[in-house]
């Protein structure tokens, strides 16, 4: 029971959680990381991680920046973006996740029969990770089965387990869910199988650094009683994206296979969608669409944001409301 809904919970974090992932692959290889500021531009505090979406000829449509957790925060809609996605004739996220697309991606976070954990990762990192499940009382077997990266990507959000038996889904799929109730066409701006692609191609050594950066992460959070993706959210609530993509590129700059895997993951997929993204809007300009994308992918001059201004769309960022004034008694 446990690992099937983790599995269907956590399929779409995948991408999303990894992104950080090349930043431990160098880090680990230069020594420890220094303590990095996560205060946020004044700019970045008062704007939401939403953009109006227009051009000569089409209806405005929405970008949204969106984050793969189950967080209360996260899912709580600020009133323009609630507004927007209401507004909105369809519905488009970075995948569809349907059935078929859940069950190859299911049986390609699964090792191959023969295949040993322990083998890729060395017995001392996966028995860390087995001693970590032990602690938050799940069965070892399930998870051990499974790929470095998709063990790291789904142990990074056990901290969101209580939502998850809940029955919450991370943001982009609580949208996708409200959208389809609503009748909104909805669909993908990619596939599932070209996302796992990038992760397949990572070599064994920089799986294993990357896989002890996430544990390490974990690790240090646990001690501290905290959430490991905290810092994560707090950019992400602050609509201060930008200062982790910095931190990203900073440090995959000496790592040639980093750099690489980064450019696949953010750069190249920002142009596969924003090319999507493109022909949706030419071929109905009378809709209006709301796009939820991963936050990350709206950040920086390479950013969708960016490559959606040179296609001659205007974007405009939608500022924070205001917080409202405590009534007089």
């Amino acid at each position: 029971m446990t690992k099937r809904l983790l599995i269907s919970g956590l399929l779409a974090s995948c991408a999303a959680l990894l992104l950080l992932a090349p930043s431990g692959i160098q880090a680990r290889e230069r020594g420890p990381e220094r303590k990095r500021s996560t205060k946020a531009s004044k700019s970045a505090t008062q704007d939401l991680l939403l953009w109006k979406l227009s051009k000569e000829g089409t209806k405005t449509s929405y970008l949204f920046g969106t984050i793969h957790l189950p967080d209360a925060r996260v899912l709580r809609l600020p009133a323009p973006v609630e507004e927007a996605f209401k507004g909105s004739d369809a519905f488009y996220g970075e995948l569809t996740m349907d059935p078929s697309q859940q069950l190859e991606t299911t049986q390609r976070m699964m090792l191959a029969p023969g295949e040993d954990l322990r083998k890729i990762l060395g017995k001392r990192l996966a028995n860390r990770a087995a001693l970590l499940l032990k602690r938050r009382k799940l069965p070892t077997q399930p998870f051990m089965q499974m790929k470095p990266w998709a063990l790291i990507s789904q142990m990074q959000l056990l901290d969101f387990l209580p939502q998850l038996q809940a029955g919450l889904k991370p943001l982009d799929g609580m949208l996708m869910a409200r959208a389809k109730k609503a009748g909104k066409e909805t669909g993908g701006l990619e596939k599932a199988s070209d996302q796992l692609e990038l992760f397949e191609s990572l070599s064994q050594r920089s799986l294993r650094l990357m896989f002890k950066a996430g544990l390490d992460g974990i690790e240090k959070a646990e001690k501290k009683k905290e959430i490991a993706a905290e810092p994560l959210i707090q950019n992400y609530l602050r609509g201060d994206m930008d200062s982790i993509l910095k931190a990203t590129r900073r440090d995959v700059k000496k790592s040639k296979e980093g750099r690489a895997f980064l450019k696949r993951l953010l750069d190249d997929r920002n142009v596969t969608m924003t090319e999507a993204i493109d022909a949706k809007l030419s071929k109905a300009p009378e809709k209006s669409y709301f796009f939820a994308i991963g936050a990350l992918h709206m950040a920086g001059d390479e950013g969708m944001v960016e490559l959606l201004k040179a296609k001659g769309y205007t974007l405009e960022r939608v500022a924070r409301p205001a917080p409202s004034a405590p009534s007089q008694p």
